[in-house]
């Protein structure tokens, strides 16, 4: 006989032959093996750790079969299930406890992951909603079934007016998760969501920060560089449909200067304000550096140079323009 020693450091010298169950994809099967014991500790079974049996009766593909499913369909539909892919039945209680330890190592595993915090100010977040909608009968499981003609047979009230025949909804959830700049909200920000002075002039509400994944493009509209051409943006959705609440069906033309005009820079404020900026051609094709300023709307910022618009002349003998443009820490534009 082979000697085994445990983790104690005692030998167990003596075997004898043992058994247990094993309820695997294949139905239940029962697993010889020997079982080493030693006076006053407890016996061990090599041959578990060899063949990689669990430390209870459900195999891990059992284990693994059953976190699939329940992930997609309820415990009574796994039970059902598997009663019919192993022929032995699996009682709901032990499905929730196979489910329940099934996600035990989630956040071992997440411990283990290295992970570099991104360079952004930008906040995560995730929201989540659910509603119940009513199914068609057939659609219901057996046991809702007969609740839902058991309650169809029930006189109307009030409640069944407002929410619908009890028995008859499944719950719907919808989660999403997207970044979005932080909004810090003043003393003035409440006070213009009070409902009594949402009316009050000069309590507009400021624009708040849109959703990422939204995509903004700016350059020039035109067939020809000099001239005439006019400083184009426009603004699509995330499946690259044109954003429709942004400008006109999606799109912003502004003609700074009656000759040329083209953005080829670009950065979005935290308060949702798109700030472009580019060069302007003059009368004598020589160019200045512009900017324009725009609200979340696409609309141009009146508070912003000459009715949403500044151009600058570096030289009245030379041509520039800006290519690059980026908010410093007060917020000016450089």
């Amino acid at each position: 006989m082979v000697e085994v020693r445990g983790s104690d450091g005692v030998r167990r010298g003596k075997g004898r032959p043992s058994a247990r169950s094993l309820l695997s994809i294949f139905g239940l099967i029962n697993v010889g093996r020997l079982a080493y014991q030693a006076e006053g500790v407890d016996g061990l079974h090599p041959a578990d750790a060899a063949f990689n049996l669990p430390d209870e009766m459900y195999s891990h593909g059992v284990r693994e079969w059953v976190a699939e499913h329940v992930a997609r369909e309820s415990y009574d539909a796994v039970v059902h299930d598997i009663a019919k892919q192993i022929g032995t039945r699996v009682h709901k209680r032990q499905v929730e406890q196979l489910a329940i330890r099934s996600a035990m190592d989630f956040e071992a595993f997440y411990a283990t992951r290295t992970v570099k915090a991104e360079k952004t100010s930008a906040l995560m977040v995730l929201t989540f909603d659910g509603a119940g909608l009513i199914m068609l009968h057939e659609a219901l499981r057996p046991e809702t079934q007969k609740a839902a003609e058991k309650a169809a047979q029930e006189p109307d009230s009030p409640k069944t007016a407002r929410h619908g025949r009890r028995n008859r909804k499944r719950m719907a959830e919808v989660a999403a998760v997207y970044t979005i700049a932080p909004f810090a909200r003043s003393v003035m920000d409440v006070v213009r969501d009070l409902r009594p002075l949402r009316d009050v002039e000069g309590l507009t509400p400021r624009p708040r920060p849109t959703p990422d994944g939204r995509v903004l493009v700016a350059g020039h509209r035109g067939s020809n560089l000099f001239p005439p051409g006019d400083s184009a943006v426009a603004r699509f959705n995330a499946n690259g449909s044109p954003d429709t609440t942004f400008g006109a069906g999606g799109r912003v033309v502004v003609d700074v200067r009656s000759t040329y005009d083209g953005m080829e820079a670009m950065v979005l404020q935290s308060d949702g304000k798109i700030v472009l900026a580019g060069a302007s051609a003059r009368p004598t094709t020589l160019g200045d550096v512009s900017a324009i300023r725009l609200g979340a709307d696409g609309s141009l910022d009146p508070s912003f140079g000459v009715a949403g618009k500044a151009v600058h002349a570096i030289g009245t003998a030379v041509s520039s323009g800006a290519n690059a443009v980026w908010l410093d820490s007060a917020g000016r534009m450089v």
